[in-house]
């Protein structure tokens, strides 16, 4: 029978009339025992915290991969005189400045959340 199971008995056995003895050492047992549940419930987030940010990771670079794959293909085919694609000068640097700001923005963002600080 647990500490918990104990105390509770105690409590349900006593008459009304007679208050109810604890031990220091039940006391101090309950507490310890709390301590350790409330250490497992914190050691359970930080792993599940660890999960969702590793998936969180993963998505936030293929998102990064295919939108940099996509600028890619635009840029190639504003270079190939064979494919009828044809951006202005102004709009291609506007499109690599933008993508370059966005892929730093988005990898600083990431990284501040991966490895923010322990509080």
């Amino acid at each position: 029978m647990s500490s918990i199971d104990n105390i509770l008995n105690r409590l349900s056995n006593a008459s009304n009339k007679e208050p109810v003895k604890l031990s220091l050492e039940d006391i101090e047992r309950e507490a310890r025992n709390v301590e350790v549940d409330l250490k497992r419930e914190e050691l359970e987030s930080h792993r599940q915290d660890r999960a969702e940010r590793k998936k969180f990771a993963n998505k936030i670079f293929r998102m990064l991969g295919f939108f940099l794959f996509i600028v890619l293909i635009i840029v190639i085919c504003c270079a190939d005189k064979c494919i009828p694609f044809e951006l202005s000068d102004t709009v291609i640097v506007t499109l690599l400045s933008t993508t370059t700001i966005n892929v730093i923005g988005i990898f600083l963002v990431v990284v501040k959340y991966l490895f923010r600080a322990i509080k």
